[in-house]
């Protein structure tokens, strides 16, 4: 310490008597607002001015002045306004030291909410209540807890969050005191809408053809959506081969599917394939109409039903033994025609033990009327003496109007070579 910056300095004398009286100096201390050390010391000391046996005792004493200015310091809220949305679980408003410096000390801040036109309960959760701020927490953060429901609000609702000094506090400036916290719906996802399929294939006398549409994604919110749709001839034409239909279906959040029917026209006319086209569309802004919005109906002439009969080539095949590993057993068309169908034909192998050795399925076409199975006879000629025979069975893969199979059965026969 220094005077006359601390204290003001003194000097002087005093007199002593021997009836014990104390005298006592008085020095003043200087009440000043710099930010100095904790605590500055001055000396104060005394000495004899006269001559004689006088003793002092103590002749020297320390002056300690503890420092008691308070140091300024501003605290606001971080943010005036924060924004959430419904989807948040909560907003977080913080509070902090702007400038400054708390210097030792405890400040007690109290917060609270206040409703605006976001509504406690409905909205948020209300708040209220006191936090600390120290030299070791200077942030301090509220979390207000964010509803979300499903009523369609406008679009911001805010409430607000205050935060003030609860006892009197030197030196502390409180700014900002006050934020707005504004929830914001969740953004809808816009409507998206399109075909389940681009490609129908149909065949005459199966009936009619259902085209569909159906919700990709997005949000209804209560809305309805109408989508148009039209036939258009291509090489499959209206009435002759299909009955031409026009008109609209609505979608929407209880009805998120639509189909159209088309009627499909059977004649004994042999065409080949034909296709027509179903286009969907609609002139609204309000949702999306997925692309491609047009659906191919191909239709393919009905099943011949003409009688056709296939059959195993010979009943009964002999091998030598030892001169082949298999024998090839054809399978034919014997008469009628297969008509533009495709005409499949199981085939079963199996040996004297009722063990079924091989298996497979045999495709008859106009250009495929001879089928073969190579008869593998490995299994029976090893090691045999005697005639060891396979039997191949044929049978239809599914129903076919028309089909006969007959021969549908042959034996495969591994004769020994006398000698051998």
């Amino acid at each position: 310490f220094t005077a006359p910056g601390d204290f003001t300095e003194e000097s002087g004398s005093l007199t002593v008597t021997e009836d014990g009286s104390v005298e006592c100096v008085s020095i003043t201390i200087v009440n000043d607002i710099e930010d100095e050390e904790d605590m500055e010391c001055f000396a104060f000391s005394i000495s004899t001015t006269t001559s004689g046996s006088v003793s002092l005792d103590i002749s020297l004493a320390t002056i300690c002045i503890i420092d008691n200015d308070v140091t300024d310091v501003a605290i606001g809220l971080e943010q005036t306004v924060y924004s959430v949305t419904e989807s948040d679980s909560f907003a977080l408003v913080c509070t902090t030291v702007l400038s400054g410096s708390i210097a030792g000390r405890t400040l007690s801040i109290g917060y609270q909410t206040a409703e605006d036109s976001a509504l406690a309960s409905d909205d948020y959760t209300a708040v209220s209540g006191n936090f600390d701020m120290t030299d070791t927490n200077t942030v301090q953060c509220i979390p207000i807890s964010i509803i979300s429901d499903s009523v369609t609000e406008t679009d911001e609702e805010c409430f607000t969050f205050t935060i003030s000094t609860t006892s009197t506090a030197p030196g502390l400036t409180l700014s900002p005191t006050s934020a707005s916290v504004c929830i914001n719906e969740v953004a809808s996802e816009a409507v998206t809408i399109g075909l389940r399929q681009s490609y129908y294939s149909t065949v005459e006398g199966e009936g009619p053809v259902e085209i569909c549409i159906s919700t990709v994604s997005g949000d209804f919110e209560g809305s309805s959506f109408s989508v148009s749709y039209s036939t258009t001839s291509g090489q499959a034409e209206a009435p002759s081969d299909y009955v031409a239909v026009s008109g609209s279906v609505e979608i929407s959040e209880s009805q998120t599917s639509q189909c159209v029917t088309v009627s499909i026209v059977t004649d004994s006319v042999e065409e080949g394939e034909e296709c027509f086209l179903v286009s969907f569309s609609s002139s609204s802004s309000d949702f999306t109409l997925q692309s491609p919005s047009v659906a191919a109906v191909c239709i393919r002439d009905a099943p011949s039903t003409a009688a056709v009969v296939i059959g195993l080539q010979e009943s009964q095949y002999t091998v030598l033994f030892q001169t082949s590993d298999s024998q090839f057993a054809c399978v034919e068309v014997l008469s009628g025609d297969v008509a533009g169908r495709e005409i499949m034909i199981d085939f079963s192998v199996e040996d004297s033990a009722n063990t079924q050795t091989q298996n497979g399925t045999l495709l008859f076409t106009d250009d495929a009327t001879i089928q073969c199975v190579a008869v593998s006879v490995s299994s029976v000629s090893a090691g045999s003496t005697d005639e060891s025979c396979l039997t191949l069975t044929l049978s239809p893969t599914t129903n076919v109007t028309g089909l006969t199979i007959s021969p549908d059965l042959a034996t495969v026969c591994v004769v020994p070579i006398e000698g051998k």
